[in-house]
């Protein structure tokens, strides 16, 4: 595996020289984990925001401290609102506003494909923090199996993954029960322009391109939320 050495100085670290570097400074730093001298770019680009993502609580902390925004990709659906927290609690912290966040996962509507996907939860499934191995089931004996069997390869350690592991990761269903789960997840979480808005209505629609008319095969599909904002 990737050793990892004092993460969360890290990524505090890294945050603070990519940002000086896009500045246009020349840098020197000596920190606990990454030494510069003299360093700059070339052609710097202070327009360019900085984005981060992670799942160790520690380390969205410090991602709230300093980015410009976090992805949360591919998380544990039911603890979003943790992951949530502990970047809120690094602004705070920081005395800085909230960095903007972006919410990105695997959809599938056909239970069939999960075998697509196992491989990937192998070392998600490991790194999660023990809050949602805990809600999981996922035992300590559990990790050390599916480490050790990762040295094969992610592919070898994949049949080691139930679906019932995965299911709480992606959204799975028809594209109906999907769209809703996704109106669910803003009805959750209230939008920070307008605090007071309230998710009344979820349409989906599906779009198909011109050549597919025939055949019915989906161009795409769009999910509109309508919120009613409360004065």
């Amino acid at each position: 595996g990737i050793e990892r050495d004092r993460p969360v100085p890290h990524v505090r670290e890294a945050l603070e020289i990519t940002r000086r570097l896009l500045d246009g400074e020349t840098v020197d730093f000596d920190g606990e984990t990454i030494r510069l001298r003299n360093a700059r770019l070339a052609g710097p680009r202070p327009s360019v925001e900085v984005w981060f993502a992670g799942r160790s609580p520690m380390v969205l902390g410090a991602a709230g401290a300093s980015a410009d925004g976090v992805l949360l990709e591919f998380l544990h659906k039911p603890s979003l609102g943790m992951y949530v927290d502990h970047v809120e609690a690094g602004a705070r912290r920081a005395g800085r506003p909230r960095p903007r966040l972006v919410y990105s996962t695997i959809l599938l509507e056909n239970r069939s494909r999960l075998d697509e996907i196992r491989p990937q939860m192998t070392f998600r499934l490991v790194d999660s923090p023990d809050a949602v191995k805990e809600r999981l089931g996922i035992t300590p004996a559990h990790v050390r199996e599916i480490r050790e069997a990762m040295r094969g390869g992610l592919a070898a350690a994949a049949p080691l993954i139930p679906d019932e592991w995965i299911e709480p990761f992606i959204l799975l269903g028809s594209r109906e029960s999907i769209a809703e789960e996704i109106g669910d997840l803003f009805r959750a979480k209230r939008l920070e322009t307008f605090p007071l808005a309230a998710c009344i209505k979820t349409e989906f629609k599906t779009i198909y391109a011109p050549e597919h008319i025939e055949s019915l095969r989906t161009f795409t599909s769009v999910l509109t939320l309508t919120f009613r904002v409360v004065a």
